[in-house]
Formats: structure tokens, C-alpha cells, sequence
């Protein structure tokens, strides 16, 4: 049975998970608690969410039959929110605060779903958008699991990342990584591929994530299997910062905004966690404290920060602003 110790900054959840926590998900969203939501790949068809601050077990999302290989959140409107996970068969999404199953929705000739994201929409609508591995970004509605238009075709080999961000121009905006490299981008209503540069990988992008600048800028942030992250204006293309190299394999990393400061975490394949600092790729610390690992901006400005790791363990913190 899972326990909790208290440790410095926060909590340890002791036997989260009976194998290695991966995928692991951070959120504070307005009018619930702030949560990690995880699983444990190929030992569980389940994920649950604990509370971020007590570790108790708050909700556990099933009925997708497959383990999960991504899951995100977002606001549904009304107060409400939902998780959707992308698995080999398709899309799920659940009622984040009660965990009822909603739908779920297949890609094109039953395409694994490798990532996932969401994106609230000026219409009101939360579009649910899944990298397949037929080399597709597939587009569908959050609360309906109707599709929304038709899939986003560009890359050459299968999408093995998505992220939905809002752009300098307020414009809401995806980019997607490839198992060839190559990163593009996408007007997320509208589904136009974006004429913006992009820094080439030496291997497959399989993580992205997204940090605002104190001077508006967007700062993109990928990363591969290999260790390998770099980081580049979203408009320009510009690389920002010398390419970091975490010395091991790279499972997720998470960019945020600590102490004013803005930082990259990265994981590796042997339980450590780094600290890097954005804008110059220099190492900032470096932790034993997980295989996985999320960060989220708290609502106050702080950043709760989840790492899981490869005995099934989950530790949750809290770093102030």
C-alpha cells in the first residue's frame, strides 16, 4: 500500500506505483487541488491523481484496457476540467474531478497515439490534439471526442511529440516533434502549417515544452532519447542558449519559472534530475530523485514540482517564487 513520508519542501508517496512511474503529470488547476497525476507504463492500465501537497489518492482514471504512454489536462469551461491519454489504440478522456470515462476516439487505421495535449479555443471548445505514429497530428474535440477538422499532415516519419502553447501574437498555437528531428508548427484553430524556424535534432523529438520570457519572448524547449535539448525563440528560430547535454538518456523535462529565474528540469534513464538554466544551458543542480517528472506555475506564482522514479515512488514540491 502506497505512504507518505514528509521530506524537505514537501512529500514522497512510498510505493506509488509497483514499477517505474512513467508518464507523470503536474497540475493547479482553478477550483481543484493541486495534483500528480501517474502511471507506470507497462505494469498499469490505470492513472491516478494525488493530492500535490498531502499525497493522498484523490481519483484513479480506468477502462482504457492499454497502458497509457501520455496524459494531459486542461479546463473544460464552467469550472469543470478533463484528462485525456493517448495509448496505442487511440484517445480517452475522462471528467478530471470524478473520473468518469467520457469517450474515446481512435486515429486513422487505429494509429498509436504517442503524445498528447489540449488547447482552449476561441470558440469556447478545449481541442484535443494527438501525435500519431502514420506521421499525423490528429484533432479532436475535448468534451465530445468529435473529430475537428481534418488531421495535420507535414512531417515525413511518425509525430512523437505535441504541445499547445500560446504564441507571442496571442495566437494558440502546436508544435510537433518527429522520430526524423524536424519540429514544425501549426496555427492550432485553423490547422496551417507555420512558415517558423526550427533548429534540427540529431534524433527523434520526443518531449517539448514552453516557457514566456520576461520579454514576451516564447521559448521552445525539445528534447530526445539521446540527452540532447535545445532551445530557440518560437518566432524567430533563433537557438537560445548552448545545446545542453544531460549525459544520459532522456525521458521529460519541463520548463518553469523558479525564483524569477527561468529553468529547464530534465530526467534521465538512471533516477537523476537536473536543474539547467535557460537562456545559458549551464548546469544548475542535479538531484537523485527520479526517472520522470513534471513541473507546473501554481497559481501564486510558486512551482510545484512532481519526479517519479524507477521503483514506483513519487516525490512533490513545492519551490517558491
Amino acid at each position: 500500500m502506497p505512504r507518505v513520508e514528509y521530506v524537505e519542501s514537501g512529500i514522497r508517496i512510498v510505493a506509488a506505483h509497483k514499477g517505474a512511474v512513467w508518464p507523470l503529470v503536474a497540475a493547479c488547476l482553478p477550483g481543484h487541488k493541486a495534483s500528480v497525476l501517474s502511471t507506470s507504463g507497462e505494469w498499469s492500465e490505470e492513472i491516478h491523481r494525488w493530492d500535490a501537497l498531502a499525497g493522498d489518492l484523490l481519483c484513479t482514471y480506468d477502462e482504457i484496457n492499454v497502458p497509457a504512454s501520455s496524459f494531459a489536462v486542461s479546463p473544460s469551461g464552467n469550472g469543470g476540467a478533463v484528462l485525456a491519454a493517448g495509448t496505442e489504440s487511440g484517445v480517452h478522456c475522462w471528467n478530471f474531478e470524478t473520473g468518469e470515462h467520457l469517450f474515446e476516439s481512435a486515429a486513422l487505421h487505429g494509429s498509436t497515439i504517442w503524445d498528447v495535449t489540449m488547447a482552449a479555443l476561441p470558440t469556447g471548445r478545449t481541442l484535443l490534439l494527438g501525435a500519431g505514429a502514420d506521421d499525423r497530428i490528429y484533432r479532436w474535440d475535448a468534451a465530445t471526442g468529435e473529430p475537428l477538422g481534418d488531421a495535420l499532415i507535414g512531417h515525413c516519419n511518425s509525430v512523437k511529440s505535441v504541445l499547445a502553447f500560446r504564441g507571442a501574437n496571442g495566437r494558440m498555437t502546436v508544435a510537433s516533434g518527429d522520430d526524423n528531428g524536424a519540429v514544425l508548427q501549426w496555427d492550432a484553430q485553423s490547422g496551417e502549417l507555420l512558415n517558423l524556424e526550427s533548429p534540427e535534432f540529431d534524433s527523434m523529438v520526443t518531449t517539448l515544452a514552453h516557457l514566456t520570457l520576461a520579454d514576451g519572448r516564447i521559448l521552445l524547449v525539445g528534447g530526445s532519447p539521446r540527452g540532447e535539448v535545445r532551445c530557440w525563440d518560437a518566432t524567430t528560430g533563433e537557438s537560445i542558449g548552448r545545446p545542453i547535454n544531460t549525459g544520459g538518456g532522456l525521458p521529460t523535462l519541463a520548463a518553469v519559472v523558479t525564483r524569477g529565474e527561468p529553468r529547464i528540469y530534465t530526467s534521465r534513464d538512471d533516477d537523476v534530475i537536473a536543474q539547467w538554466n535557460a537562456l545559458t544551458g549551464e548546469l544548475v543542480d542535479e538531484s537523485p530523485t527520479g526517472l520522470s517528472l513534471a513541473a507546473v506555475q501554481m497559481l501564486d506564482g510558486d512551482v510545484l514540482l512532481a519526479t517519479g522514479t524507477g521503483e514506483g515512488d513519487i516525490f512533490a514540491r513545492r519551490i517558491g517564487a
